[in-house]
């Protein structure tokens, strides 16, 4: 994405006139794009705050991946090929200076017990809401994720091409099968040994937000904030 750069009182923001119509959201979430460490250029949106963190979903998936290999969800998420998916192949791709800046996440699984992450991908509560009928609600839904648009995500290879990608539940329907997000936007679920779509989420702490915006304008990438800006 080409972004025209800004500079107000020192700061660094920019105008959305040369952004491509296929990443306009309604209201414009905030976003930065990198370049990852294979090259592919990757956006990552703010879709959530809290005390002293901000947290980053990728708007492309960055990769395939089976749920499980071996076709079981028993193990739940920490026990998952789509876990250690995230924990190497993609771990990979996060170039040096955005490495030492990503934050250790407590993410609940099975049960309701913790594991300690640094990249993870999306709860279906945090995409969906809670559906207790189909699987375990383990948090509360995502603004971001309320609009259809923000559940729709391409490959990072081909961005004309929308792909259905994987959320870190499993289905309580069974030991089988792991709730999907189809191209639509619409919630299914899947057998755990299917391919598909990886999204990568990470936090970092709220007082790196300045330089992880720098880092990405040095390494070629562009920041989108929101904000009202007199010109």
């Amino acid at each position: 994405m080409d972004i025209e750069k800004i500079i107000i009182n020192g700061d660094i923001t920019v105008t959305t006139k040369s952004i491509p119509e296929a990443y306009l959201d309604p209201e414009e979430v905030e976003s930065v794009s990198f370049r990852l460490t294979d090259g592919s250029m990757a956006q990552f949106d703010i879709t959530d705050r809290g005390e002293g963190w901000i947290r980053f979903d990728s708007r492309q998936c960055l990769g395939k991946s089976a749920w499980n290999k071996n076709g079981s969800t028993e193990g739940d998420i920490l026990e998952s090929d789509l876990q250690k998916y995230l924990d190497k192949d993609m771990y990979a791709l996060i170039p040096t200076w955005l490495a030492k800046m990503i934050m250790e996440t407590k993410r609940k699984n099975e049960n309701g017990e913790g594991y300690n992450t640094y990249l993870f991908a999306p709860d279906a509560s945090e995409v969906f809401g809670p559906d207790e009928d189909w699987y375990e609600a383990r948090y509360k839904r995502l603004p971001y994720y309320e609009k259809a648009y923000n559940r729709m995500k391409v490959d990072l290879k081909d961005e004309d091409q929308p792909v259905d990608w994987w959320t870190a539940s499993a289905g309580s329907g069974g030991a089988t099968a792991a709730v999907l997000v189809y191209t639509n936007g619409m919630s299914s679920d899947n057998y755990a040994s299917s391919v598909s779509g990886v999204p990568v989420c990470f936090r970092i702490n709220a007082a790196d937000l300045g330089g992880l915006r720098r880092e990405a304008l040095n390494f070629g990438g562009t920041v989108r904030r929101v904000q009202e800006v007199k010109l």
